[in-house]
């Protein structure tokens, strides 16, 4: 199993893009100080916390949406559910859920009238 897939088993039934999941593991890898591709052999000695954090933060960035509609294909979010999945995964890595409480998916742009 590789590490994009650790990933994807952890957030089912939700996804996220291959490159939201990849540039989550990256930040996460960092994070804990840790070297691993996205595509390299998942080992729960070296792994986890990684994994288990990229997978916190990719349901994190489900709570804003209600609902999602693409063609015939629709989707309603439960963010009671989606943050008891999130304490789940951190207890069964030893993380705290507080890890992605603060997530700001804004990326700090903001709108400044100066007229």
């Amino acid at each position: 199993m590789t590490n994009r897939e650790a990933i994807a088993s952890e957030i089912e039934p939700y996804s996220l893009s291959e490159e939201g999941i990849e540039k989550l593991f990256l930040d996460c890898t960092a994070h804990f100080g840790v070297e691993g591709t996205i595509d390299g052999e998942y080992s729960p000695a070296t792994m986890k916390r990684p994994v288990a954090l990229a997978a916190m933060r990719c349901l994190a960035r489900m709570r804003v949406l209600a609902s999602e509609h693409v063609d015939v294909i629709s989707n309603t979010y439960n963010v009671k559910g989606i943050n008891a999945a999130i304490a789940s995964i951190a207890a069964s890595a030893g993380l705290s859920p507080s890890l992605v409480e603060a997530e700001d998916d804004n990326y700090n742009i903001t709108a400044r009238n100066i007229w």
